[in-house]
């Protein structure tokens, strides 16, 4: 009788660290040889309040998990999806950054900037 098939591998990830997207990706070629679908979908709720009063390290967070989540998502998925020519990534922004908010507009525009990051990628071929 054959062994189980594995359906899905965990590892823990915080999407702003590049090495850890870096081993994320790593460990989906190693356990399946392949990566057939990038999905960044890690959100936070992010720096609130007024600009005046947002603290460095909420913003700094908050634009570390919602932007750089995407592009190191992005990046590393690229990494092992262009030789093979094949592949999505798919990223997900939030209508906060289309203005539908009550908190601060600047706080909310993180959760729309990945859309430019993925006009970008597509002009590479992502």
């Amino acid at each position: 009788m054959p062994g189980p098939i594995i359906a899905a591998r965990f590892i823990e990830c915080d999407v702003s660290r590049e090495e850890h997207v870096a081993a994320l990706v790593d460990l989906a070629m190693d356990s399946f040889g392949q990566l057939d679908v990038m999905f960044n979908n890690a959100g936070i709720v992010g720096a609130r309040g007024p600009i005046d009063q947002t603290p460095d390290a909420e913003w700094r967070f908050t634009i570390d998990v919602l932007l750089g989540g995407v592009f190191y998502g992005m990046k590393h998925a690229a990494r092992v999806m262009k030789p093979r020519r094949t592949g999505s990534i798919v990223s997900m922004a939030s209508t906060t950054g289309a203005g539908v908010t009550t908190g601060s507009k600047a706080n909310s525009a993180p959760y729309s900037e990945p859309l430019p990051i993925m006009r970008e990628a597509g002009k590479v071929g992502l």
